[in-house]
């Protein structure tokens, strides 16, 4: 009887611990994926965005891993202050959305000024007696650029958006929809769309 006690003792600490094991290896949530998928995005983690996001276009990766790299220190003012936080999920299946208030630097003030220093720079090079050839004005277009997204105290914007999720092989994708990318940027596809139509 001490026998049959102990092996179904046994025998049902086994289907507990495998119970338990079942429970704990459901793997990412939508949410975990997301939260991963920005945080690679803020540290520019290029292996981290292709892992979590369905556009190769977020941080300009279009051209591969190079473009990213050689811009590494432009890009990362641009997501110097990203932020966020979840405010709901709901996971259906294979397909999620994800509420979330993502913050950083409100572009169209410093796209408003470089637009303003790059329009007096150009004219000055025009009337210039030596004017600086194409090579030199992209230089200096670029560091003015630069210099004013790396001014220290920048207004920031706050944009609800939400998220598409899709599970496929055990692993979320994030839509890389234009409202994610134009939140993460600030409104910089909100202030490029507006030159647009002019």
């Amino acid at each position: 009887m001490k026998l049959v006690r102990s092996t179904l003792l046994g025998l049902l600490l086994c289907l507990m611990v495998l119970s338990l094991a079942a429970c704990g290896s459901k793997g990412e949530t939508a949410e975990e994926a997301f939260s991963n998928g920005l945080n690679a995005i803020k540290t520019l983690d290029y292996d981290g965005m292709k892992q979590y996001f369905s556009s190769n276009e977020i941080l300009g990766q279009g051209d591969g891993e190079n473009q990213l790299v050689s811009q590494g220190d432009n890009l990362s003012l641009l997501v110097r202050n990203l932020d966020y936080k979840i405010v709901s999920s709901t996971e259906t299946g294979d397909q999620a959305i994800v509420v979330a208030e993502i913050t950083n630097l409100n572009i169209e003030p410093i796209l408003g000024a470089y637009f303003g220093q790059a329009m007096e720079f150009a004219l000055q090079n025009a009337f210039s007696s030596e004017p600086l050839d194409e090579e030199a004005i992209n230089e200096q277009m670029e560091e003015m650029l630069v210099e004013l997204l790396g001014a220290p105290d920048h207004e920031l914007v706050t944009t609800t958006v939400e998220v598409a999720l899709e599970k496929a092989d055990e692993k979320w994708t994030i839509d890389a929809s234009e409202g994610l990318q134009d939140a993460i940027f600030g409104g910089l596809f909100s202030v490029l769309s507006g030159l647009s139509d002019f």
